[in-house]
């Protein structure tokens, strides 16, 4: 070794003393390129962004607020275990050279394989260590507690995996968690008279809150509650999980199938549903589909208000300027039977253009009267179909000076059309197939006269 290579490794150990310093040396000792005497530059051996994420996992650094830091969050210390994590990821070009030649395409893919793999399984790593450092506090402890003396990521996980403890013990003490009115995780969304409801979002914790609250698919049979399984990853990415209880039921869920015996209980009542909005999934404790809307309309009517904004937002999901309504089948129709026609038109855009409303169900669909707004407040409105529930087309319509296509077909309670339709300077085409509704004799005319169409 030279003197002058004698003197930095020297100087780095100093500045490890200083935990900012350590950061800045880790840094500079991989993230930075190095400037050759002849001038060539030599790429850093860990891109910045990659290094930064291997430091985050190592559950003992600390972030500014003086906790464990989240992704994006500066270090305030570099933890126990980082210059291990990068040995691991460094580790990474040996395995990549047992397989191909160094340097080759082919071990340049292998690498890049190897490497992807490393940094979506680095959150094991971090439970891993996590576990580890906690165990190396309890006299429970047999393995080895250098950490330099475990060689790769796998023999971490061998060392740790035969110690039961679950993340709350490693994060808060008994009495802590004795004390916690909602398993980590999850959180209250509503605690009412009746009726509570946890929700789970997509979060570390939140498979364990999942599969607690369905007591690990042994007291329900929500597939999201099986600890093995990964449809809980599923369903969470695409929206939160809704679990509904029913605080005054004193009858507890039994554990049910081949592990029923040693499934230990929650005590979490039976009368209990989860909630995936946008899978439209309501079920019960035996994953059956219930009807949210009478559910929500009878015994749950308390938990209405709350579930509202879920509903609310299948109106954003059209396209603004168009509207299109499949009744019953669709959020929209349960909004509307949740909350009723005046809301749903109330939370329609100024701008619309197209009011699209048809059944799948006529038989069951009773009429209903459709808001006056409707044919007033929508001045760009061109295109206005509905069927089945009309029994009633206001006067007002006449203020719809755009509208070109009226189209109200299969309306049998509907027996008449107003004047004011006549007046309207642009309207092209009337279909009244299969409603039984009155001519007037202004429009008969300009049928006559070939102003307009109309269908029958």
């Amino acid at each position: 070794m030279s003197f002058t290579s004698l003197l930095n490794e020297i100087y780095e150990i100093v500045l490890e003393q200083s935990d900012q310093s350590r950061y800045d040396v880790l840094v500079g000792k991989w993230a930075k390129g190095k400037k050759k005497a002849s001038g060539k530059v030599i790429k850093p051996k860990i891109e910045l962004e990659i290094l930064t994420k291997l430091m985050l996992a190592d559950p003992t650094s600390i972030g500014a607020d003086n906790d464990t830091p989240g992704e994006g969050e500066e270090l305030k210390k570099v933890g126990a275990y980082t210059q291990w994590i990068i040995k691991q990821w460094m580790g990474l070009q040996q395995k990549a050279d047992e397989e191909f030649a160094y340097g080759s395409p082919d071990w340049g893919v292998a690498l890049e394989r190897h490497q992807e793999q490393f940094m979506e399984d680095l959150y094991k790593v971090t439970d891993d260590l996590l576990k580890f450092d906690y165990l190396k506090k309890t006299g429970r402890y047999k393995g080895e507690k250098d950490i330099n003396q475990i060689k790769s990521v796998t023999d971490l996980y061998d060392q740790v995996k035969d110690y039961s403890i679950s993340k709350e013990e490693l994060t808060t003490s008994k009495a802590e968690r004795a004390d916690m009115e909602v398993h980590p995780g999850a959180k209250m969304g509503y605690d009412g008279g009746k009726w509570q409801v946890i929700e789970i979002h997509d979060n570390p914790m939140g498979k364990e809150a999942a599969c607690y609250y369905g007591g690990q698919n042994r007291e329900t049979r929500w597939c999201t509650s099986s600890p093995g399984l990964n449809y809980y990853d599923r369903y969470i990415k695409d929206g939160p999980l809704y679990v509904v209880m029913d605080k005054t039921d004193t009858e507890v869920s039994k554990p049910q199938g081949s592990e029923a015996a040693s499934h230990k209980q929650t005590g979490l009542p039976k009368k209990r549903y989860q909630f995936h909005f946008p899978s439209t999934q309501f079920m019960d404790i035996d994953d059956r589909q219930i009807n949210l809307e009478e559910f929500l309309n009878s015994e749950g009517i308390e938990l209405k208000e709350y579930f509202k904004h879920e509903f609310a937002d299948a109106l954003t999901d059209q396209s603004g300027e168009n509207i299109a309504i499949h009744y019953p089948n669709d959020k929209i129709s349960r909004f509307i039977a949740l909350y009723g026609m005046d809301e749903f038109v109330d939370k329609l855009p100024s701008n619309l253009q197209r009011f699209d409303f048809d059944t799948r169900n006529r038989e069951k669909l009773p009429a209903m009267p459709l808001p006056k707004r409707l044919f007033t407040d929508f001045p760009q409105l061109r295109v206005l179909h509905i069927e089945g529930i009309l029994e009633d087309i206001p006067q007002e319509i006449g203020q719809l000076q755009n509208l070109q296509f009226l189209s109200i077909p299969d309306n049998p309670q509907l027996k008449s059309l107003p004047e004011s339709l006549a007046t309207l300077p642009n309207l092209e085409v009337i279909n009244v197939r299969n409603t039984p509704v009155e001519i007037p004799p202004a429009l008969e005319e300009k049928w006559k006269n070939g102003e307009i169409v109309i269908v029958k």
